[in-house]
């Protein structure tokens, strides 16, 4: 029964509701009915039970006895120790995450927004730590534009092109300071740049790295170099335009190695320039500018467009540095538009409006003209002026009428040639032609006589015409013809050759090996040409000797393929005319078989020379037929030595 009794209080104890747990505190003799708890009828216990071996009875305090009271009483010093401890531990990591944040670390950068170009210019950059951390391991990443040249700056760690790292080491709390740079910038007036700073940094009381940055716009507001450029406002389309570009140095100081970057507008041709070219049409060597000192260069071409076009020219004017980009001091650009006259001329040859001929060529010209005005023309008269020491004037031929002067270099069409011109009818027009051939020998008599082009100028007026913004009443076309350079090749061979030695026997005998000198000979008239390549396959059965005269030339035999390459590189115009030939010579073998008796042997395939002329930048193709033992350039071989015989 204590057993029991003692089960029911212990439940009461750990399930009692808590108003049976008010009852208990409150009045410890009254029964407490559990028939909530347990689902069963009130069981009558008294708040006495036997404690040990049940010889007495001890009344106890409540419920609640003083082990109980003495552990619960612990229980609640270490709840509170636990959250004192709880409390200090989050008042120091609070601590400790307030003593710092970026965005009390300041950075700035100090100087004039306002900057002349080459001039010296400085600027502070400014930091300050408002943490109570330190900062460590801290340095500025500065970043600055490409028109920036620093100068000056001992403390400058270059890292990349446009990047320097300066060391600031730690920071301490509340802690400001400085770093300085200084240098040049070169670029145009209104030119905007960026100049950048990165403060990268280490708290004390973090293990990763922090950055805070700024940037300051700069505005150029001087530059030491000026252009200026003369262009006209408006320009008839197919005719002669001049530009004028002039430069000066404002500064006190000298520049070299200047150059002239041109942007020409799209339909510009250039013809001719004051100043000799750099670079693809494009750069114009300035060279050194001395304080105040000024130039200009002068460049004509010819411009094509439709009506309403508006064509731009850009020029810049700098120094190229080590990536092959120009640094640019000063950038200008100009405006032409392009105007139609109401009467029009326009010309084609062989069908097209510009191309280049070979020597030997002929040139069909065809002019057309048209009347795009309101009202009709009287009396025109259409001229075409054409001159060019390559053209044989001696086969011009005028079957469709018009006259030659040969003074003036001009063909003129009148009414009594062409009834139409008469008078022209508004939305009428016609066309005139003529032919004349390019000569098939081109005279060189010097190293300038080179580049040879025929250009050709028609014009059609009438009195009734007349454009006051141009000053003109006539309209024009122009057009231009290179002449590409006349390339002759050959391949000769030999059986005795005063440079390289043979031997065997001739006629060649089957079974025997007889040895052959091959010779390539280049031969350029007018033009420069650029990489020349010639190459030829040797048969099977024919064999590469390895000899090769002279020595300095480059070729290169591959046995495999059985290909011979030669590579001249550049052969200047008058190349065997104005001096010596061009040439290299190999020797090769054959041993011929008695398939071959009473043939001749082919000693070399066909060969090909490619290459680049480099004024009319066409691509240049010869080919020669193959070479074999009927060598009849050879005096030393008679007709009977050009076969193979049956060997002894």
């Amino acid at each position: 029964m204590i057993q029991s009794n003692c089960y029911i209080v212990i439940r009461i104890k750990f399930f009692m509701s808590l108003d049976n747990l008010n009852k208990k505190i409150n009045n410890p003799n009254e029964l407490i009915d559990n028939s909530e708890i347990y689902g069963e009828k009130k069981l009558p216990v008294e708040n006495k039970f036997i404690i040990g071996d049940g010889k007495k009875w001890k009344r106890t305090n409540g419920w609640l006895d003083e082990g109980t009271l003495k552990i619960i009483k612990i229980a609640m010093m270490v709840l509170a120790g636990f959250f004192v401890l709880a409390a200090i531990v989050y008042g120091v990591f609070r601590y400790s995450q307030t003593s710092f944040s970026e965005e009390r670390v300041l950075v700035e950068i100090e100087g004039p927004a306002d900057i002349n170009s080459s001039e010296v210019v400085k600027y502070k950059i400014k930091y300050k730590n408002n943490n109570r951390a330190e900062l460590e391991n801290a340095e500025f990443v500065i970043s600055y534009p490409e028109n920036f040249n620093p100068e000056g700056n001992s403390n400058f760690q270059i890292q990349g092109e446009n990047n320097s790292v300066v060391k600031v080491g730690k920071i301490k709390s509340r802690g400001e300071g400085y770093v300085e740079i200084s240098g040049r910038f070169y670029a145009p007036i209104n030119y905007t740049l960026i100049m950048k700073a990165s403060l990268k940094y280490m708290p004390s009381n973090f293990s990763s790295q922090f950055q805070s940055s700024t940037q300051k716009g700069l505005s150029v507001k001087t530059s030491p170099l000026v252009i200026s450029i003369n262009a006209p406002m408006e320009i008839l389309s197919e005719s002669k335009i001049s530009y004028v570009i002039g430069y000066q140095n404002t500064s006190s100081i000298s520049f070299d190695d200047l150059k002239l970057e041109v942007d020409f507008p799209k339909g510009f041709e250039i013809q001719n320039s004051e100043v000799s070219i750099f670079k693809e049409n494009s750069i114009w060597n300035v060279g050194r500018l001395e304080a105040g000192q000024k130039g200009e260069i002068k460049i004509e071409g010819i411009i094509q467009g439709v009506r309403g076009d508006v064509k731009s020219i850009n020029v810049a004017i700098g120094q190229f540095r080590q990536d092959k980009e120009l640094l640019v001091f000063d950038k200008r650009e100009a405006i032409s538009k392009i105007v139609v006259l109401p009467l029009s001329i326009s010309q084609t040859i062989n069908e097209q409006k510009s191309l280049n001929i070979n020597s030997g060529e002929n040139l069909n010209y065809r002019l057309h003209y048209r009347n795009d005005g309101d009202v009709g023309l009287r009396d025109l008269i259409i001229t075409m002026k054409i001159d060019s020491p390559v053209l044989d004037f001696s086969k011009l031929n005028l079957s469709g009428g018009g006259s030659y002067d040969s003074e003036k270099k001009e063909i003129a069409w009148k009414a009594s040639d062409v009834s139409q011109l008469a008078k022209l009818d508004p939305g009428q027009g016609g066309s005139v032609s003529f032919s004349i051939p390019v000569k098939d020998k081109i005279e060189v008599n010097s190293k300038e006589d080179k580049n040879f082009s025929i250009e050709s100028i028609a014009k059609i007026d009438s009195p009734d015409v007349a454009y006051p913004a141009i000053g003109v009443n006539e309209s024009a076309s122009r057009a231009l013809v290179k002449v590409n350079s006349k390339v002759i090749l050959e391949t000769v061979g030999y059986y005795k050759d005063a440079n390289i030695a043979t031997s065997g026997p001739i006629p060649p005998e089957v079974g025997k090996e007889t040895e052959y000198i091959i010779h390539w000979l280049v031969t350029n008239i007018s033009n420069d040409i650029d990489n020349v390549s010639v190459s030829a396959f040797l048969p099977t059965g024919v064999k590469w000797k390895n000899e090769i005269y002279s020595k300095t030339e480059d070729v290169k035999y591959n046995e495999r393929t059985n290909e011979i390459i030669w590579n001249p590189g550049k052969i200047e115009n008058g190349t065997g005319i104005l001096g010596k030939v061009r040439d290299v010579s190999f020797k090769v073998s054959i041993v011929p078989q008695i398939n071959q008796e009473g043939k001749a042997v082919v000693l070399l395939g066909k060969t090909t020379l490619r290459a680049k002329d480099l004024f009319t930048g066409n691509e240049v193709l010869k080919e020669i037929a193959e070479k074999n033992t009927e060598l009849r350039e050879d005096s030393s071989i008679t007709s009977a030595g050009y076969q193979v015989k049956k060997g002894e």
